[in-house]
C-alpha cells in the first residue's frame, strides 16, 4: 500500500493540497486480512520473482543485456520451423523413434520426435516472448498498429473534477469505488500523481485474463471516467493476453509443469544436437561434412519467402545470419558447386 504527500517543510503552505502520488520505492506489505495485523514487508524489488524476471530477461543485467535473450529466441524459432520441416514424414519415413535404435540414429529420432511432440508449446512460448522483446516486439508493435489491433486506450486528458471543500478519496474510499464497478477479481489501485489526476484500477489476478480490464475514476466522487473491459479488447490483445499468461504459467500447476516438461526438453534438444554434431563432423575437423552440390539452389520459393519474413520480423536473426554468412567467406568455405 502507498500513498504519496509533499516534503515537511511545504507540509503547512500544503496542508489542503490532495495527498497525491507514489512512494520512490515500493513496499510489500503483508496484512492478516481477518485481524489486519501487520505480517511483514519486503522491498519489491527484493522478491524472488523479480529475481527470476530478471534473469530471464536479462540474464540478471542491465536493459543493455536483453538482445542476448532475444538473439536465443529468435534462432529457437528458426531450430523449430526447420527442425519440423526435417521431421515431417514423407517417402516411409518413420514417425514414432524405433525401438531398437542405436547410436546416432537414435539420438536424431528423439531429437525430432521429443521437439515436434512439444512443438506448440514451444512456438507460443518463443512467439509470447518474442512479442515483448526489444527489437522484435517493436516489430510485432508495428505490425499491430496498422492492422488496428492494437489495446483500448484511454482518452488523453483525463482529469478528476476538483469541487471547492471536498476531500480526495482516500486509499480505502478508492477501494471502495473500484470495487463496485470493476469485475470480481483482485484489483491493483494507482493513485493520482498530483490534483486533478484519477485513479485508476486494473486486474492483479493474470490467471484470469478474461477478466482483464482498465478503469480510472474521478478522485473525488469516484465516478468512473473510462472503462475498458475484456469485451473491448482486440483478437491480437485477447490472444497475448491468453498467451503471455501461458508463458508465465499463472494458470496453475498443469500450466506450470508443461512448462517443466518443456523445459527439460529443450535441455534434451541441446545436448542431443552437440552429440550428434561430434558424431556426424568431420575427422580431425570441427566442421560437419560439406554441403551437396546444388543444396542453396534446391530451397523452394516457400523457403526463401519464410527466410525473408522471419528476418523482417526479428531484426536479430538478420544481422546475425549476415555475420554467419561473413565469418563463412572470411575462412574460405568452399562455395562451388553448393
Amino acid at each position: 500500500m502507498a500513498g504519496g504527500h509533499e516534503g515537511h517543510q511545504h507540509g503547512r503552505a500544503k496542508a489542503a493540497a490532495p495527498k497525491f502520488g507514489l512512494p520512490a520505492r515500493a513496499l510489500l506489505v503483508y496484512v492478516d486480512p481477518s485481524s489486519a495485523m501487520v505480517l511483514g514487508n519486503l522491498p519489491a524489488q527484493e522478491r524472488f520473482g523479480i529475481w527470476a524476471q530478471k534473469l530471464h530477461s536479462r540474464l540478471l543485467q542491465g536493459e543493455g543485456w536483453r538482445w542476448m535473450i532475444e538473439l536465443a529466441a529468435s534462432w529457437m524459432l528458426v531450430m523449430l520451423l526447420t527442425g519440423v520441416y526435417l521431421w515431417w514424414p514423407r517417402g516411409g519415413r518413420r514417425v514414432l523413434p524405433a525401438a531398437g535404435a542405436r547410436g546416432r540414429s537414435a539420438w536424431r529420432q528423439w531429437h525430432a520426435f521429443l521437439g515436434v511432440a512439444l512443438g506448440a508449446v514451444t512456438f507460443v512460448i518463443l512467439v509470447t516472448g518474442l512479442t515483448w522483446s526489444k527489437y522484435a516486439g517493436e516489430q510485432v508493435r508495428l505490425v499491430r498498429d496498422a492492422s488496428g489491433q492494437a489495446s483500448p486506450q484511454a482518452p488523453p486528458g483525463l482529469r478528476s473534477t476538483l469541487v471547492d471543500g471536498a476531500e480526495p478519496l482516500s486509499w480505502d474510499g478508492a477501494w471502495q469505488a473500484a470495487r463496485r464497478q470493476a469485475p470480481d477479481v483482485a484489483l491493483q489501485l494507482t493513485a493520482p500523481r498530483a490534483a486533478g489526476d484519477t485513479w485508476r484500477a486494473s486486474a492483479a489476478g493474470r490467471g484470469q485474463p478474461e477478466k482483464r480490464f482498465d478503469l480510472q475514476f474521478d478522485a473525488y466522487s469516484g465516478r468512473a471516467l473510462y472503462y475498458a473491459g475484456w469485451e473491448r479488447q482486440t483478437l491480437f490483445g485477447k490472444a497475448t493476453a491468453i498467451g503471455i499468461r501461458f508463458h508465465r504459467g499463472e494458470f496453475g500447476w498443469w500450466n506450470q509443469a508443461l512448462l517443466l516438461v518443456f523445459g527439460a526438453s529443450v535441455v534434451f534438444s541441446l545436448l542431443s544436437g552437440w552429440v550428434m554434431f561430434f558424431k556426424r563432423r568431420r575427422a580431425g575437423a570441427l566442421s560437419l561434412p560439406r554441403l551437396l552440390p546444388g543444396a542453396w539452389k534446391s530451397a523452394s520459393p516457400l523457403a526463401w519467402l519464410t527466410l525473408a519474413v522471419l528476418c523482417a520480423a526479428m531484426p536479430l536473426l538478420a544481422l546475425s545470419g549476415c555475420l554467419l554468412v561473413l565469418l563463412e567467406v572470411a575462412l574460405h568455405r568452399p562455395w562451388r558447386g553448393v
